[in-house]
């Protein structure tokens, strides 16, 4: 990133809110994110509290849109930070 940039995060109960999957879309709720982010509930992610966090400039990401899975579209901001745990 050449700039510092808030990104943003969406997990449930439970959830690892340093994890290595993000997205530069702010979410407008738990079912726009589970449709966006393909979010397949067999996975425990309810999608219920967002995290919010700051990465500096030069932090190394990879970014492209969700892939469409197990029947849910996909489609919106995804952001891999490597080693964040995922």
């Amino acid at each position: 990133m050449s700039e510092d940039t808030t990104l943003y995060r969406v997990i449930g109960e439970g959830g690892n809110p340093a994890g290595a999957y993000w997205t530069s879309t702010q979410p407008t709720g738990p079912l726009q994110s589970v449709i966006d982010s393909a979010l397949d509930q067999s996975w425990g992610n309810t999608a219920t509290t967002m995290i919010t966090r700051t990465f500096l400039a030069g932090t190394q990401i990879y970014s492209g849109a969700a892939a469409a899975q197990g029947g849910l579209v996909g489609g919106g901001s995804q952001i891999y930070i490597p080693g964040l745990v995922p």
